[in-house]
């Protein structure tokens, strides 16, 4: 179940992840994120370093196994709006539905 709690932003932009939810998702000092900003909607994604597998992959030009966070922007910006871009659906409505569910492998 996911855990929800409030914090508020600082006048130096700052956010303050509540310590709950760091401990839960073993977050540490360091952590790096891509930051998806839509309307009233943030977005906060924890960029992982690739596998050695992973690495293996990208640099053997396999493609589409691998993403960036400029790509994972991209994607949340179009889960966001519910699959659409302008006037054209990009992601039908059942696998967003999916995507949004809460989802845990533990």
């Amino acid at each position: 179940m996911s855990t929800i709690a409030t914090t508020k932003l600082s006048s130096k932009g700052q956010v303050v992840i509540p310590e709950r939810i760091r401990k839960k998702l073993g977050l540490e000092p360091g952590t790096e994120f891509v930051v998806l900003g839509d309307k009233d909607v943030v977005v906060l994604k924890t960029v992982k370093a690739p596998s050695s597998v992973a690495t293996h992959i990208a640099s053997s030009n396999l493609g589409g196994l691998v993403t960036t966070g400029e790509d994972m922007v991209r994607y949340m910006t179009v889960v966001l709006a519910g699959g659409d871009v302008g006037n054209k659906s990009l992601i039908r409505p059942d696998i967003i539905s999916e995507v949004q569910r809460p989802q845990s492998g533990r």
